[in-house]
C-alpha cells in the first residue's frame, strides 16, 4: 500500500470511528425526541401518525445498535464501506424526520407543530457530530429540512410560507457552516494521521538504527575471519572475569595458543590456505569453550586465547591438551581440506587473584609458558607452574 493510500485509509478509519461513536447516542436522542413529540399529540387526530413516527425511530435505533455492534467487531469491510453504511442510516433518519415534519404541517395544531419544529431543529443541530464526513453531515439535515420546508410552503396556513423560506435559508447556512467545520476537522484528522505515520516511521527507523548499532557493536568486538572475540573484546572479558574471580576468591585460567610455524605455512601454501587453517583452529577453540563465561578470542595473526573462569591449572592443562590433540588429529583428515597438517603450542596459566594484582599478570605468565612450549619443540602444552 502506498503512503497516500495508507494515509487515506487512516483518515477514513478516524472518520468512521467518529461517526459510529455518535450514531447510537444520536439515535437514542432522536427516539426520546420522537416520544416527546408524540406526547403532545396524545388524544388528538395526529396521535396515530405520531405513534408510527415513534415506532419507526425505535426501529432505526435497533438497526443502529446492531450496525454499531458489527462495526466494533469489524466483521467485514474497509473504513470506506462503514462510512457509506453510517451515511445511509443517517439519510434514512433524515427522511423519517422530514416526512414527520411534512405530515405535521398538515395534521398537527400550531402548538404541536411548534414543539415538533423545535425538537427537529435540535436533531438537526446534533448532526454537527458528523461534520468530519461531509456526505454524512448532509444526509440528515438536507432531507429533513427540505421536506419540512416543502410542508410549510405548501400547507397554506398563515405564517408557514415565511417559516418554509427560513427553513431553506437555515438549511443552506447549515451546509456552509458544516462544510467549513468539516474542512477544519478533516485538516486536523489529516495532520493527526500524518503525525501518526511519521511517528511510526520514526519508531521503525529507531529500531533499525538500534539494530544497526548492535550489529556494528558486535562487529567491533568480533574478529572478521574467525568469528571469535577480537583483542578488544578479549581484554574487556579478561578484566570482567578477573574482577569476578577476585570477588568470589576463585581461580581463573588463561590459555594462549599459537599456530606453529604459521608464517612458513602461509608462505608455502598461500593466504587462502592460511586463512582456512586459522578458521579450523578457531572452530576447535570455540567448541572447547564450556559456556557463556569462557571467552575464546583471536589476539592477532596466528595467536589465540581462551579465558577459563573458576578453573585451576590442572583442569586448564587438560583443556589445552584436548585442544592441541584435536587440532593435530583433525588437520590430518582429508575433510579438513588443508594442504598440510598443522599443530599448535599452548601456554597455560592459572591464578587466584589477590588485592593489588592485575589481570595482566595472568597474560604475562601464559605468554611465558607459551614461549617455553615453543622452545621445547612446539606442538605441546606447558603450564606456568
Amino acid at each position: 500500500m502506498s503512503q497516500a493510500n495508507d494515509l487515506n485509509e487512516r483518515i477514513a478509519a478516524a472518520q468512521a470511528d467518529a461517526l459510529f461513536s455518535a450514531i447510537v447516542p444520536s439515535a437514542v436522542t432522536g427516539f426520546a425526541g420522537a416520544a416527546l413529540i408524540a406526547t403532545t399529540m396524545l388524544g388528538t387526530p395526529a396521535e396515530t401518525g405520531a405513534e408510527i413516527f415513534v415506532a419507526v425511530t425505535a426501529l432505526i435505533l435497533c438497526v443502529r445498535l446492531i450496525v454499531r455492534a458489527r462495526y466494533r467487531k469489524r466483521d467485514h469491510g474497509r473504513p470506506e464501506s462503514w462510512l457509506r453504511r453510517a451515511t445511509a442510516l443517517i439519510f434514512v433518519s433524515g427522511l423519517v424526520w422530514g416526512t414527520m415534519m411534512f405530515w405535521a404541517t398538515r395534521a398537527a395544531t400550531d402548538p404541536q407543530l411548534l414543539v415538533a419544529t423545535a425538537i427537529t431543529l435540535g436533531a438537526v443541530m446534533i448532526t454537527v457530530t458528523s461534520a468530519s464526513y461531509w456526505p454524512a453531515h448532509l444526509a440528515f439535515h438536507v432531507p429533513a429540512s427540505l421536506l419540512a420546508a416543502a410542508g410549510f410552503l405548501s400547507s397554506g396556513r398563515a405564517g408557514h410560507l415565511q417559516i418554509g423560506i427560513a427553513t431553506i435559508i437555515l438549511c443552506g447556512a447549515m451546509m456552509l457552516a458544516g462544510r467549513r467545520l468539516g474542512a477544519e476537522i478533516m485538516r486536523s484528522m489529516r495532520l493527526s494521521a500524518e503525525n501518526a505515520g511519521l511517528v511510526a516511521q520514526l519508531q521503525e527507523q529507531t529500531v533499525e538504527l538500534s539494530r544497526a548499532n548492535d550489529d556494528l557493536e558486535q562487529l567491533s568486538r568480533t574478529d572478521a575471519l574467525t568469528g571469535l572475540a577480537n583483542r578488544r573484546s578479549f581484554a574487556e572479558g579478561l578484566e570482567r572475569q578477573w574482577a569476578m574471580a577476585l570477588r568470589l576468591r576463585r581461580p581463573i585460567a588463561l590459555l594462549v595458543i599459537d599456530v606453529d610455524r604459521f608464517k612458513n605455512y602461509n608462505d608455502s601454501f598461500g593466504h587462502a590456505a592460511g586463512d582456512l587453517c586459522l578458521q579450523i583452529v578457531a572452530d576447535v577453540l570455540a567448541s572447547s569453550a564450556r559456556g557463556a563465561t569462557d571467552v575464546a578470542a583471536r589476539l592477532g595473526g596466528e595467536e589465540f586465547a581462551l579465558i577459563l573462569p573458576e578453573t585451576g591449572e590442572d583442569t586448564a592443562a587438560l583443556v589445552a591438551e584436548r585442544i592441541r590433540t584435536t587440532v593435530e588429529s583433525f588437520t590430518l583428515e582429508p575433510t579438513a581440506d588443508l594442504p598440510h597438517p598443522v599443530t599448535v603450542s599452548i601456554g597455560v596459566a592459572a591464578i587466584n587473584p589477590a588485592e593489588g594484582q592485575q589481570a595482566g599478570m595472568l597474560v604475562d605468565e601464559a605468554d611465558r609458558a607459551l614461549y617455553r612450549a615453543k622452545e621445547a619443540g612446539r606442538n605441546r602444552v606447558v603450564t606456568s607452574g
